[in-house]
């Protein structure tokens, strides 16, 4: 099957591969710039519009699955239907013809799954995308079955237990890090360029894990 083109209406995504294509951006600086630049080069992520990437704005589900289709390659190659799937096959709030509509079918069919009753467009948590990150991260990865050493978070109560378990991995790889007063924030909304941070860690694992096969904090 001919893989599905994720499209972005809402994000204009750029061509040129120069730095000064990167800080076209005039809402980001220099510290920024690189990774997301490198982001862009991959196709994985793009701007608001031309100008602005809005770094520091929360993060909607819909933003969070097509950045993982496009980062993870996310597709229905292998996949037969008799007939296509719409997103309204599974998220009753979705809109079969929005710019997002792909992503959300191409990532439910590789088991990254949202809520039945998600709204696409609202703000996901810190833990929801951290738990979406490693379940995709692990299975394209083949990543091993590790014991941990619990890392002291500290505000380890406002953790959801189901994903407990993928924020001890995620900060065992080093994918994010605790706030300097040792909290997470779980269930504050992730902002945009957070979630550009864990996605183009998790790629440098990913590549890591490939080419070496050592664990990064050994």
């Amino acid at each position: 099957m001919k893989k599905l083109i994720i499209t972005t209406s809402i994000a204009l995504l750029l061509g040129s591969t120069s730095l000064h294509s990167a800080m076209a951006f005039d809402d980001i600086n220099n510290a920024q710039g690189q990774t997301i630049q490198e982001l862009q080069q991959q196709g994985v992520l793009s701007g608001m519009d031309g100008n602005h990437f809005a770094p520091e704005k929360d993060l909607s589900y819909a933003q969070a699955v097509t950045m993982l289709v496009n980062a993870f390659d996310l597709n229905l190659d292998a996949i037969r239907f008799i007939k296509m799937p719409v997103p309204t096959d599974m998220y009753k709030n979705a809109k079969d013809n929005a710019w997002y509509a792909d992503a959300l079918v191409n990532s439910y069919y590789n088991d990254v799954k949202l809520p039945q009753d998600v709204h696409p467009g609202a703000a996901i948590t810190r833990e929801e995308f951290a738990g979406l990150l490693m379940k995709t991260l692990e299975s394209k990865g083949n990543f091993p079955m590790i014991k941990l050493e619990p890392v002291t978070i500290k505000d380890t109560n406002q953790l959801k237990p189901e994903l407990q378990g993928a924020v001890q991995r995620m900060l065992h790889y080093q994918i994010a890090k605790l706030n300097v007063d040792g909290t997470f924030h779980p269930q504050s909304a992730i902002t945009r360029w957070d979630a550009a941070q864990w996605l183009a860690n998790s790629l440098k694992l990913m590549e890591q894990k490939g080419t070496t096969n050592t664990d990064p904090t050994s």
